[in-house]
């Protein structure tokens, strides 16, 4: 899945101290939906995908 504004988004947490742990999943969804279409039904899945995803972001860019 493409989401716009992405690495961007996860450039902007990290820059501004926001840790795996204490990231919302409801702020990310709100940032994502400003450029996407994310439908109402499955909004729980993308959080938990965005979640995972800054993890990962997070922890790659940490070292």
């Amino acid at each position: 899945m493409e989401v716009k504004g992405l690495d961007e988004l996860f450039q902007d947490y990290f820059e501004k101290g926001i840790t795996a742990e204490e990231i919302e999943g409801s702020e990310m969804i709100r940032d994502v939906k400003r450029q996407n279409f994310i439908p109402e039904d499955i909004e729980d899945l993308y959080e938990e995908a965005l979640i995972k995803e800054y993890k990962r972001y997070f922890e790659s860019r940490k070292k």
